[in-house]
């Protein structure tokens, strides 16, 4: 009873205000920064950092170097199909919608290489209603507290070597029946991949590419977002010919669904 007192409290607060919360939902790219092995090293390199006489001003400068797919990215559907979609061709659109949160962490917690399966789709559904039209669906693991370990988010011993990481991600069975029955712009991970390592196919990337859907990879802070009912942003850099960027994803929602998130908790 106490309970629906407040969320009537809180909705009807919520009617008289238009605040909402933002949340970081990216890891921070630097000297810790992770990425495959295959991939070179961040380079940042200091060009100017000084007091500049000319100018009479302090002036900092900057050059970085790393790969596409580095951290907390986005992958375009060129990355892994021919002809389609590189990421500055992607409206922006499909860079917006609704944020679908799986939580699979206890799951997680006791298979190493959980897959989200058709039947967390049907959970949700039922816990929220149907998957709306123009989501982003990203699975918690609570994969983002590894970072920035890379021996521990890649849930190795061996780290130049792809075929032995083990981390939860997405089965080909999920992926294909969302994309059959739902109308969606991403599928998303906070691991490193929304495929696993250990197969040699990448059913998953293949299957999403081919409907010309994006792939969030290495998404962060998902604890911070209820289940439903906030919007994701995904800024992705406009880069030429690119077949992924890393981005600095965030998501909205209206305060009083913070505070109905937190009871919950």
């Amino acid at each position: 009873m106490v309970y629906l007192v407040l969320i009537f409290v809180c909705l009807f607060v919520c009617s008289f205000q238009l605040d909402v919360e933002v949340v970081d939902l990216s890891h921070t790219i630097g000297p810790t920064t992770i990425s495959v092995p295959i991939n070179p090293p961040f380079n940042f390199t200091v060009l100017e950092r000084n007091f500049n006489e000319r100018y009479r001003i302090w002036i900092e400068g900057n050059w970085f170097g790393m790969s596409e797919h580095t951290l907390t990215h986005v992958d375009a559907p060129a990355h892994m199909s021919m002809g389609k979609e590189y990421i500055n061709e992607i409206p922006l659109e499909k860079l917006i919608g609704p944020a679908v949160v799986l939580d699979v962490k206890r799951k997680a917690e006791m298979v190493q290489e959980y897959g989200i399966s058709i039947t967390d789709l049907f959970d949700w559904e039922r816990r929220f209603g149907r998957i709306p039209d123009g989501a982003a669906v990203i699975m918690n693991s609570g994969w983002d507290r590894r970072y920035p370990h890379p021996y521990a988010v890649f849930n190795t011993r061996n780290i130049s070597n792809l075929e032995t990481y083990r981390v939860p991600s997405w089965t080909f069975e999920a992926a294909d029946w969302l994309l059959t029955n739902r109308r969606v712009i991403a599928i998303g991970v906070d691991s490193p991949s929304v495929d696993f390592y250990s197969g040699e196919t990448l059913p998953v990337h293949r299957r999403i590419f081919r409907d010309s859907v994006i792939a969030l990879e290495g998404v962060a802070n998902l604890d911070s977002l209820p289940l439903h009912g906030a919007t994701i942003y995904i800024p992705a850099l406009k880069l030429y010919k690119g077949s992924g960027t890393p981005t600095r994803i965030f998501a909205t929602f209206p305060k009083c669904r913070s505070f109905l998130h937190k009871l919950k908790k």
